[in-house]
């Protein structure tokens, strides 16, 4: 029997493991004096629209994640749900953090139990669809866009900001991590030799 290939997953880090939009929120109303509410975001670059530029962006997640241990998960049991997914090939996070944040990112992580195969740092502006990746596990609804156009799969992690995103053959929405499992088993059992 031949050897099978292993799954290469790439699980991002803010909004599918880290909840930091909701911390980023709290920042930016103290420093603005504004009271917007996670509620309100519902787009991607909902931050352009209320007058933000990317470096100011940036700069309240650079204070977000030096505050690493406020931040919560995305959901209950996530280093458990993690763990399965890893199980299921190898897994790596793959994230647009800025430098500056890593040491704190890599707190957070194993603060919380997380484990990976490799920590990857990619330019936040720069696509992920180009990686040597078999699935992709985000909620860009730009990374989602591209990895499905280049004929690999995306599994958008459902979040306001994306739910304008029209789903397709290899772009599929996940509510939960568990989603994500259940959609990488069934996968590998429709075609076990390739995994694929």
């Amino acid at each position: 029997m031949s050897k099978e290939k292993e799954l290469k997953i790439a699980m991002d880090l803010d909004g599918v493991l880290a909840d930091v939009m909701k911390n980023w929120i709290i920042i930016y109303n103290k420093e603005h004096k504004k009271e917007i509410k996670l509620s309100e975001i519902y787009e991607w670059d909902f931050w352009q629209k209320i007058g933000l530029d990317q470096n100011e962006f940036d700069n309240i997640f650079n204070k977000v994640w030096k505050n690493w241990y406020r931040i919560d998960e995305t959901e209950d049991n996530i280093s458990k749900k993690v763990e399965i997914i890893k199980e299921l090939g190898k897994m790596d996070i793959v994230t647009g953090r800025s430098i500056e944040t890593i040491e704190y990112v890599k707190k957070w992580m194993e603060y919380k139990k997380i484990t990976y195969n490799r920590l990857v740092i990619v330019r936040s502006d720069a696509p992920k669809a180009h990686l040597d990746y078999d699935i992709f596990i985000d909620d860009s609804p730009i990374h989602a866009s591209s990895v499905s156009r280049e004929g690999k799969i995306a599994l958008l992690y459902n979040q306001p900001w994306n739910r304008k995103v029209t789903t397709k053959r290899n772009l599929i929405r996940v509510s939960d991590l568990e989603g994500v499992i259940d959609h990488i088993k069934s996968l590998k059992e429709r075609d076990p030799e390739s995994e694929r």
